[in-house]
């Protein structure tokens, strides 16, 4: 039955890549390609992402995984749509006035206006959300209430665990929700690939990017970030 059936592809590269196959809301057999990041950062996700653009030209492009929350925002595995995405490391180190200045000069990659809408939609609703939470088999799971927030996440290049940097971050756009490694890289790729697919970045919170940071509950946000994505797949997102 299907999702999603899954069957590796070969490759003339060292990308492992599955194709798998889902029914649609009308019924419709559509085919999906799961592939996944060989290293961290925006190189290894801009080269991942132009691979499956070239080869398979998607109608569709989710990039899903892990991601740093702005703590008071979000909470531990919440899943967080990227709206716009940016590189915060993208500007000039220069000194004035004696003093090391750093300045901004982020481009940013935004959602289209019907997908905006049809997020922030679905984002003030409960729909997928307690199905996903309860269906996590793993021993351990956040005693807040699993959410879905639209927001502007911030990409770069350095795993974060300083408080102060992502106090740095934040004031680039004081709406952000996250920090992550990978998504700038991918929506870029996207919108420079031939086949141009609508792209998206949507990941879950694992930490927030301070001393307390560790691996704990990096396998609930992949978790939640992916179940979220299918279900876009087989329920609403046509």
């Amino acid at each position: 039955e299907l999702p999603f059936n899954w069957v590796q592809l070969d490759s003339s590269d060292s990308t492992i890549s599955f194709l798998g196959e889902y029914r649609s809301k009308s019924g419709e057999i559509k085919k999906v390609i799961a592939a996944s990041c060989s290293r961290m950062g925006m190189a290894a996700s801009a080269s991942l992402a132009m691979k499956i653009c070239e080869r398979f030209s998607p109608k569709y492009l989710f990039m899903t995984g892990i991601a740093a929350g702005i703590e008071g925002k979000v909470n531990i595995g919440d899943i967080l749509i990227a709206d716009p995405c940016w590189d915060w490391g993208s500007g000039k180190k220069t000194v004035i006035d004696g003093a090391a200045k750093f300045l901004m000069s982020p481009h940013q990659v935004g959602l289209p206006n019907f997908y905006r809408q049809k997020f922030r939609e679905m984002s003030a609703k409960r729909e997928f959300l307690d199905e996903i939470c309860n269906e996590w088999k793993w021993p351990g799971k956040p005693h807040t209430q699993l959410k879905v927030h639209l927001g502007p996440i911030a990409t770069g290049s350095a795993v974060l665990a300083d408080r102060k940097v992502l106090a740095e971050i934040v004031t680039q756009n004081r709406d952000t929700i996250g920090v992550e490694m990978e998504g700038y890289g991918t929506l870029y790729s996207a919108s420079e690939s031939v086949s141009r697919p609508d792209a998206f970045v949507i990941k879950s919170v694992c930490d927030f990017a301070d001393l307390k940071k560790d691996d704990k509950w990096q396998k609930y946000a992949a978790y939640t970030s992916a179940s979220y994505v299918k279900r876009l797949l087989t329920s609403s997102f046509e």
